[in-house]
């Protein structure tokens, strides 16, 4: 695995979400990191917030050691509710348009194998916050396949 194989990851998803003709105009897509980095706050209104928030490795073959990687990329969707549009309503379509975007789609150039494309683990509703600011949480998971070809030598003989 590169050691920026997640961020690329993180990438691929904004990237698919702003160029997906499914997520409505004037939605703000980023990364966690990226806006907090540069802005140190997030704007409110409509957007999309990527993050990652963890894996799990699993091993399949022992020689040579072959695991599995399911990893698990948050994806907060939120909208504000104004004078010409319900916040419920347009936050309902940003999800719509984020599953039919990203459900088994494929990262490249990210070091690592894909073994299994991007799908969604769960979706659930976080939260209607005081400025009328509806939210959801989509959590979806993609699994990579690492190999390490080189074979673990013990302490003593090396």
């Amino acid at each position: 695995m590169r050691l920026d194989s997640i961020t690329r990851m993180e990438r691929f998803i904004v990237d698919a979400l702003l160029a997906s003709a499914q997520i409505p105009l004037g939605v703000e897509v980023i990364r966690l990191a990226d806006d907090i980095e540069v802005e140190g706050v997030i704007q409110q209104g409509s957007s999309i917030v990527v993050r990652y928030t963890g894996s799990s490795v699993a091993v399949q073959d022992v020689a040579p050691l072959t695991t599995l990687r399911t990893m698990t990329f948050d994806v907060t969707l939120s909208s504000q509710d104004y004078l010409a549009q319900s916040g419920h309503d347009y936050v309902i379509q940003m999800c719509a348009g984020s599953v039919n975007t990203l459900s088994n789609s494929v990262p490249s150039d990210t070091g690592m194998q894909i073994f299994q494309p991007f799908y969604m683990a769960s979706e659930e509703f976080v939260g209607l916050s005081d400025n009328s600011i509806y939210s959801y949480n989509q959590q979806w998971q993609v699994v990579a396949q690492e190999v390490y070809s080189i074979s673990a030598i013990d302490p003593c003989v090396a």
